[in-house]
């Protein structure tokens, strides 16, 4: 099942609780490559939320997955009325774009050897 789908535009951002997802890009006239497996407590489709861009990257669910979704509005509201649990979230965030960097980062450095 299509959790959503690359270039899409619909932000929001996804929390995967008993998540069994993958995130999946086609290059032009290549097979789909698994660019990540996205499990328990992931968070996903933040940069779209974040940014406005179109998706980067497909995801599907591989198994039956639950999932809840923070919509744009949703967002907008909650850095209205709530801001400490605004910058806990992006706190949170900005700790999984470390992470995924630090994995791309040595991902490219093996490339280079």
């Amino acid at each position: 099942m299509r959790v959503y789908a690359r270039r899409h535009s619909q932000w929001r951002l996804f929390f995967g609780s008993r998540a069994h997802e993958r995130a999946h890009r086609r290059a032009r006239r290549k097979p789909k490559k698994r660019v990540s497996a996205l499990t328990d407590g992931t968070i996903f489709g933040e940069m779209g939320l974040l940014d406005g861009a179109p998706r980067s990257a497909s995801v599907t669910a591989s198994r039956d997955s639950v999932c809840y979704a923070i919509y744009a509005g949703q967002y907008a509201d909650l850095q209205a009325h709530n801001p400490d649990l605004v910058a806990t979230l992006l706190g949170n965030v900005s700790r999984q774009f470390s992470s995924r960097l630090r994995v791309a980062n040595i991902m490219i450095a093996e490339l280079d050897q």
